[in-house]
């Protein structure tokens, strides 16, 4: 509306307004990714345990049934939120260790060029990955880095070192 007085009425101006229209959602894809990190580096942290069986309700853990009581020492909305952005139908492997569970999945195909930080990787090219998994994947990476814990990628895979109570930290 507010360029149909500026811009003119033959196809040259439909041409310009479809392309301002793109241009204004490009913009508002990328500011949401960006908004959705720095929420996650602002968000107040939840101090209620909850077991990897509640972390993980719905997604695939490969029939792994022997880390599903285990309490995760973190806001668990972290890892809610990454097992969410790789999707319920990922199979994802955990392994125990002193301090911590590793989980690690199959990046999505549109991410699997990442390796390292989820998070540099979408601010360093924002008009490639916003509005794909990696947005709730690098809010995810904030989050835990604030508790202790760790996202990475690496080969195709995205490796989370969740911190677990009951085990020594350190």
């Amino acid at each position: 509306v507010l360029f149909r007085s500026v811009l003119p009425t033959d196809e040259r101006g439909q041409v310009a307004r479809d392309a301002i229209a793109h241009g204004l959602r490009d913009m508002e894809r990328m500011l949401d990714a960006v908004s959705g990190v720095s929420r996650a580096r602002r968000r107040i942290l939840s101090e209620d345990p909850m077991t990897l069986a509640q972390v993980a309700a719905g997604i695939d853990l490969g029939g792994d049934t022997t880390l599903a009581d285990v309490t995760l020492a973190l806001d668990a909305r972290a890892a809610v939120e990454a097992f969410r952005a790789l999707g319920a139908d990922v199979p994802v492997r955990l392994e125990s260790h002193q301090d911590c569970v590793v989980a690690s999945a199959a990046l999505p195909e549109v991410l699997a060029g990442i390796e390292g930080s989820c998070a540099a990787a979408l601010l360093g090219d924002l008009h490639t990955y916003a509005g794909t998994p990696a947005v709730a994947l690098a809010a995810a990476e904030v989050m835990l880095a604030r508790q202790g814990g760790m996202l990475r990628c690496e080969g195709a895979q995205v490796r989370m070192r969740l911190p677990v109570l009951g085990r020594s930290r350190e």
